[in-house]
């Protein structure tokens, strides 16, 4: 309480600026690498704080580069690649229209050698 957050680990602040984002308990949400620099806890916490969200009708756009956490989080997913969406839609049925897993299509789409 009696410290300023500029002197916060990396992790405390990501999980004060998620905090000053739900005490509003905005409709939309917009988490930018929301589990960057936290704990296996922590990130836990987030993934379930996500997943109740969705479940109340909120919106929540999410930007991450963690394949596994947008394949768990996300109903829909807009693959960016230098600033172009090169690839959207359902998760499983982009696996499916790529016959390939999507932690493999994602670096593909990204220009990995696979």
């Amino acid at each position: 309480m009696d410290k300023r957050a500029g002197t916060f680990s990396r992790g405390m602040k990501q999980r004060t600026a998620i905090a000053r984002v739900l005490v509003h308990d905005p409709a939309v949400m917009l988490l930018d690498e929301p589990t960057t620099g936290l704990d296996a806890g922590s990130v836990l916490a987030i993934h379930r704080l996500v997943a109740g969200a969705k479940e109340s009708g909120k919106a929540i756009l999410l930007a991450s580069h963690s394949v596994h956490e947008i394949k768990k989080l996300c109903d829909r997913v807009v693959v960016l690649h230098q600033g172009r969406a090169v690839a959207s839609g359902v998760p499983a049925e982009l696996e499916e229209r790529y016959s390939m897993d999507f932690e493999s299509l994602f670096l593909k789409l990204m220009g990995y050698t696979i």
